[in-house]
């Protein structure tokens, strides 16, 4: 948002943010500058984290036929994806930004982006070693599956690059994955409370969105806490379950691996290191 242009107020930057989120960045017809700016940032990411995915590929046998097709697949959806652009608007915008601007947002979101690694390896040690190079990989790569699939199925694909990689069970690391999200949902609602409680007018749309974030924050923040308390109660739930008998032991087993996910928050030190990692990662 601080690309071209002067710098705006923190308030204000928090603010043109979430209208970011809501609407979505785009850079199709009469969009604002700053908005294909963002735009152009994020595709530059998304090609770096594809990047990180090629490097911890696996080149042999039915591997390079698999990442062939996946690859085809996504060049197929990109291009649905970039229909409509005005690449000539784009150059343009390029021509005209300040670099030196750019470069230091490449700087800062490369930086924000090795610390969430960091952050998300504190949970995924609680059950095993995990390499910083691998944890900031899969956390490129799932940033990157998120700007191109719905739903955020990139936590799917960071999930399964650390499973393969590290040995951890998945529906553990899928655990301290969603749990991160949660973290952030909480962090995003008491900022937006800040924010609401230093504007001289509260925008509605903003009070709004605001809400269900707090909503669920909070709820996610209960399972967090209450959840791995519980895990002989879901245990005998299964068990009493009208299920095949061959399935419930796999249900139990990765019930006890999702709530060994969330019980890595229950420890007071890794929760410390875990919010101050937090904390520089929203300041940045």
């Amino acid at each position: 948002l601080c690309v071209s242009g002067p710098p705006l107020a923190s308030s204000e930057c928090i603010i043109q943010a979430t209208r970011c989120t809501i609407s979505g960045p785009s850079i199709v017809n009469h969009s604002k500058i700053p908005l294909r700016l963002a735009t152009i940032i994020g595709f530059i990411s998304s090609v770096v984290s594809l990047c990180a995915v090629l490097l911890m590929a696996d080149w042999s046998g039915k591997r390079t036929i698999s990442f062939a097709v996946a690859a085809a697949l996504a060049a197929v959806l990109l291009y649905y994806s970039l229909r409509g652009i005005e690449w000539r608007q784009v150059g343009h915008i390029v021509a005209g930004a300040d670099y030196s601007r750019l470069g230091l947002v490449a700087v800062l979101s490369t930086t924000t982006l090795f610390l969430r690694a960091l952050r998300w390896r504190i949970l995924l040690t609680a059950k095993g070693p995990v390499h910083v190079a691998d944890a900031f990989w899969a956390t490129a790569a799932g940033y990157f599956g998120n700007s191109l699939l719905p739903a955020r199925a990139g936590e799917l694909v960071r999930t399964y690059m650390i499973g393969s990689c590290s040995g951890l069970e998945k529906s553990y690391v899928l655990a301290t994955a969603l749990s991160e999200r949660v973290a952030d949902a909480v962090t995003l609602a008491v900022i937006s409370s800040v924010v609401l409680m230093f504007l001289p007018a509260q925008p509605g749309w903003l009070a709004g969105a605001a809400r269900p974030f707090a909503v669920l924050g909070f709820a996610g923040a209960l399972a967090i806490a209450i959840l791995p308390l519980l895990g002989s109660v879901g245990r005998t739930l299964i068990e009493r379950a009208p299920l095949p008998h061959a399935l419930r032991p796999r249900l139990i087993t990765a019930m006890e691996h999702g709530l060994q996910g969330l019980r890595a928050f229950h420890d007071a030190g890794r929760l410390s290191a875990f919010f101050a990692f937090t904390i520089g990662i929203w300041y940045l």
